[in-house]
């Protein structure tokens, strides 16, 4: 299993690389559940050991949301205010991952990365386990 900081930290600047601009903590909660989602079903194991859980606004990872803050203490990402929404940008660039890894992120960011977030959203609600689950239920 990969270290949740490098998937983070490389999921945050590929999209910036990609897209050309930083992440909403929504749509990088969203892309880092399809990639864990999506490595599940190929590989058999998670990507990362984190909980996702079913909440309000769909799958979340309270442990992805320790990691952004230890990140953000450590000055490994900045959150800049864009319209009242924190954009987060990575200012670490090395990261240890295997290649099968950062293909995975990098399929997941240009399959979904580049929609709109409410395409983005349908597509994730529209996965069976996200659909089935109850707020509270451990998706993944």
């Amino acid at each position: 299993m990969a270290d949740p900081r490098d998937i983070v930290l490389y999921t945050i600047s590929r999209y910036a690389a990609i897209a050309g601009r930083g992440i909403s903590r929504i749509r990088l909660m969203k892309l880092l559940f399809l990639a864990d989602y999506i490595y599940k079903k190929r590989f058999n194991k998670k990507l990362t050991n984190a909980k996702w859980i079913m909440w309000l606004f769909g799958p979340f990872s309270k442990d992805i949301l320790n990691v952004l803050d230890e990140l953000e203490v450590k000055g490994k990402v900045i959150i800049e205010d864009v319209d009242g929404i924190g954009i987060f940008y990575s200012t670490y660039e090395r990261v240890r991952l295997d290649d099968e890894v950062k293909n995975i992120i990098d399929e997941v960011i240009r399959e979904y990365g580049v929609k709109s977030l409410e395409q983005l959203l349908q597509d994730v609600y529209s996965l069976r386990e996200v659909k089935e689950a109850k707020i509270g239920d451990l998706i993944l």
